[in-house]
């Protein structure tokens, strides 16, 4: 039977509490320091899903492994971002290989790809994440996702029930999307976190547009001032979707997917997440899998100091231990 819960022994102080700081928290380039270990282990892998569809890993193996750690990052992020590299780390130096993978459409696949890959497409990123966990010997092996990403591997594990992974043992998501229809809007509702995507989006536009020119015209996309403008343009202009609403129906996450389900699951969301609907996490519980809520989180925080390890990280490592 699972549960939901509240953040046991998290307790932030006062003066880290603000959704904005911890959100602020988990991509600030600091974070990445110390991981010339990890960085200094990382192998360059290309992988390739069913559709011929390519993205990339950087797998660091641990010479005394005790598994496999897959992380997937968060939309616009990539194999390098802050909260990646620092649970990337940390997990290396308890002993567990990890393996970082770019999400389509996002690093080096941009330009891998002549083709678009959207947010509702999931076949080709689970023949990937499979190639990778034949990468190496390890028996056992775990999924983190963030955001987007925990949206991802969510997917991933529904998968699992009739596309079996057999070293999978455990999926994790932090602060991961459940329902693009009621987060989506949360984005532009918030002047700094609109500014944050808006930039990164227009990049990422700029390098698409770049890369393939007779295929993809940015047009008037970027001159767009939130979010949903820029992502109406692309998904209703780019691809099968007439409304965007279609699209993010695509990829909603509903209790019942999740029935049967042989990996155990745990989520982590915050009530105060600016970014992704913490009522839309919390609902998850009671069902196939463990959802651990918090008031104070913000999005991919949980911080309870600025340096170290987060709570989720401590959490997730408590879980691999015990699973040994």
């Amino acid at each position: 039977m699972t549960e939901t819960s509240n953040h046991q022994g998290f307790v932030p102080p006062v003066w880290l509490r603000s959704p904005v700081v911890q959100s602020a928290l988990a991509s600030a380039k600091f974070r990445k320091r110390g991981a010339t270990d990890l960085e200094g282990a990382a192998q360059y892998h290309l992988l390739t899903g069913g559709s011929g569809a390519r993205t990339s890993c950087l797998l660091s193996r641990h010479p005394q492994s005790r598994g496999l750690v897959v992380i997937l990052h968060g939309w616009l992020g990539s194999v390098q971002s802050a909260y990646v590299v620092s649970t990337a780390k940390f997990l290396f130096r308890q002993g567990y290989s990890v393996c970082r993978v770019n999400l389509l459409e996002h690093g080096d696949s941009v330009t891998l790809n002549p083709g678009f890959h959207h947010a509702a497409e999931d076949a080709d990123l689970f023949d990937a994440i499979a190639e990778a966990t034949g990468l190496t010997d390890d028996e056992s092996v775990s999924l983190i996702g963030y955001s987007l990403g925990g949206n991802f591997a969510l997917r991933v594990a529904r998968r699992l029930r009739s596309q079996p992974l057999p070293k999978m043992g455990h999926v994790f998501a932090i602060s991961p999307v459940i329902d693009p229809v009621s987060s989506s809007p949360m984005i532009d509702s918030h002047p700094l976190m609109r500014a944050y995507f808006t930039r990164k989006l227009r990049r990422w536009l700029r390098e698409k547009t770049e890369a393939f020119p007779d295929r993809y015209q940015a047009g008037n996309i970027a001159k767009h001032k939130d979010v949903l403008g820029m992502s109406h343009d692309i998904i209703c202009g780019w691809t099968e979707f007439e409304t965007l609403d279609d699209y993010f129906r695509a990829y909603r996450l509903l209790p019942s997917d999740f029935e049967g389900c042989p990996a155990k699951l745990t989520l982590f969301g915050a009530f105060d997440d600016p970014v992704v609907s913490g009522s839309d996490i919390a609902a998850m519980a009671g069902r196939d899998m463990d959802v651990i809520m918090s008031p104070f989180g913000g999005h991919n925080g949980f911080f309870d100091a600025v340096r170290g390890p987060t709570f989720y990280d401590r959490a997730i490592l408590n879980s691999l231990s015990s699973a040994i």
